[in-house]
């Protein structure tokens, strides 16, 4: 996980510990030294310096990220929302998933939203996420995921059929919802989109609202057991593609199958023939 900021009293900060604290990132040099570069999750903030609040909005986040313990979760940027687009790329990660969340008390209480929003998850080969609560909650966390997209992600591991959770995989006692997200041309042995079961925090739900399912590979695009509570509403699901490995474990039963029928006429006809005689 990425390292964190030391705990600092907010009211004891200098100048230079808000800038250290919370970076601002003005070009993709500074998205590579604050953020994608140190691996981990990285909580961007798109900050609005025209708007009259800005200052406060501004020290409510530093104030978070002075808050977080030392070698905490998360480390912390904010980017100037009307240039956003010139900084943002797509996430892609490889050798691992891209974001692991298990703790997010250092930057949001239980009764709280984790909420990302518009970003795009491709080409990751070992998941895009992993949820996974370290330690149980009387209140669950929610996490939330608003009109993002998942593309081309996928899991495998000794044996393709077991791997689960192609784009993420959650387990334990959290709240996940997918609002007018896409998943597409993911893969894994089940949930080849999505996975999700109770773990050693306990068991959460997940929600799946208007979203589009579309050409990816596994058994189910949504796979839940383990007492999980799911709902999905409004929601597409098209071009169901079987792996490969899915593919050859179907040819083998079929030939399995059909040598035991051929066995089978074998015997009648050879007890058939025996009783002419």
């Amino acid at each position: 996980m990425a390292g964190g900021h030391a705990a600092t009293s907010e009211g004891m900060a200098t100048p230079e510990d808000f800038a250290a604290a919370l970076p601002q990132v003005a070009s993709q040099s500074d998205m590579q030294a604050h953020c994608t570069g140190k691996g981990g999750l990285c909580v961007l903030a798109l900050l609005d310096s025209s708007r009259p609040t800005h200052e406060e909005e501004h020290r409510a986040v530093v104030s978070l990220a002075l808050q977080q313990k030392e070698g905490g979760t998360f480390t912390f940027a904010w980017l100037e929302a009307r240039k956003h687009a010139s900084v943002l790329q797509v996430w892609t990660g490889s050798s691992g998933p891209l974001w692991r969340f298990t703790d997010l008390s250092d930057v949001v209480d239980s009764e709280s939203t984790f909420t990302i929003t518009g970003a795009t998850f491709k080409n990751c080969d070992q998941r895009a996420l992993i949820i996974k609560p370290a330690s149980k909650s009387d209140t669950p966390y929610t996490v939330a995921f608003v009109g993002c997209t998942f593309i081309n992600n996928y899991y495998e591991n000794s044996t393709f059929t077991t791997a689960v959770g192609g784009a993420v995989y959650i387990a334990g006692a959290v709240d996940v919802l997918f609002t007018r997200c896409t998943f597409a041309g993911n893969g894994a042995g089940s949930g080849s989109a999505v996975y999700s079961e109770a773990g050693a925090s306990g068991a959460g739900s997940l929600r799946i609202e208007g979203c589009t399912f579309a050409g990816n590979a596994g058994q189910g695009a949504v796979y839940v057991e383990g007492g999980v509570l799911v709902n999905i509403t409004n929601t597409r699901l098209a071009s169901y593609v079987p792996c490969a490995s899915q593919a050859e474990e179907e040819a083998r039963k079929k030939a399995e199958s059909s040598k035991k029928s051929k066995k089978k006429k074998s015997k009648k006809a050879k007890k058939a023939k025996k009783e002419e005689l």
